[in-house]
Order: C-alpha cells, then sequence, then structure tokens
C-alpha cells in the first residue's frame, strides 16, 4: 500500500476541524523546512567543501516538502469535500474555552462547523448532535 492511499484513509476518518488541524500544521512544517534549508545553504556555502554533509540533508528536506505539499492538496481536497456536505444551519459553532488565566470561568468564541470546546484538564471536547469526539 503506497503512503497516498494509507494517507487517505487516515484523512477520511477525521472530521473538519480535525482536518484543518491537519492542514495548519503541515503548511507549518513545511514553512519551517524551507527556512531551515536557506540556513542550511548559507552553511554549506560558508563552509565549502567541509560543509559537504548539508547538501544530502537540503535534499532530504526538499523530498520531505514535496511530500508535504502533496498531503495539504490531498487535506484540502478533503476539506473542500466535506464543506459541501454541511448544511447551512450546522455552520455555526460556539466554543466555550476555559483557561487559567480567567479562573476556570468560560470564554464563548463564535466557530464555522459544530460545538468544540477545552475542558478543565485541557482536553478537547468535540460533539455534533451528540455523536462528537471526546478527548
Amino acid at each position: 500500500m503506497s503512503w497516498r492511499t494509507a494517507y487517505k484513509a487516515t484523512i477520511h476518518q477525521l472530521s473538519v476541524p480535525s482536518l484543518y488541524g491537519e492542514l495548519r500544521k503541515l503548511e507549518n512544517s513545511v514553512k519551517h523546512l524551507r527556512r531551515s534549508n536557506e540556513e542550511l545553504t548559507a552553511h554549506g556555502e560558508a563552509e565549502g567543501t567541509a560543509g559537504s554533509w548539508v547538501f544530502p540533508v537540503i535534499q532530504e528536506n526538499e523530498a520531505v516538502i514535496a511530500k508535504q505539499e502533496e498531503q495539504v492538496q490531498l487535506v484540502t481536497q478533503k476539506i473542500l469535500e466535506r464543506e459541501a456536505q454541511i448544511p447551512a444551519e450546522d455552520e455555526a459553532m460556539e466554543t466555550e474555552i476555559q483557561s487559567p488565566q480567567n479562573n476556570g470561568m468560560t470564554d464563548n468564541v463564535e466557530i464555522n462547523g459544530g460545538e468544540r470546546g477545552v475542558n478543565s484538564d485541557n482536553r478537547m471536547d468535540v460533539d455534533d448532535s451528540g455523536a462528537g469526539v471526546h478527548l
């Protein structure tokens, strides 16, 4: 089984909010890998042939970037598929966030997609009409 097939099966099981989280994670990773490659390139050029270890690392990072960019496309496609299936009245959700800054008081935040919150022990609760995921 190819990594694409396994990844598609994995993201198929995720909710829309989780897909957005995966998308943000991948985009952040690509950004940092590119920055790292810029720094490695400058380091390798400064060391000349002594920095020859740098260039294989850069090539490996480029392969990871290409794979993660493909994953971004797959996740984006899955989000578009899922959002096309969400009825308009289910789009608004309210999130309750309990933080130490407000001594356990709840802040309500409007978000699209369902009902989410962070409980007092910092675990996320997701509940879409009783069929949600509780971590």
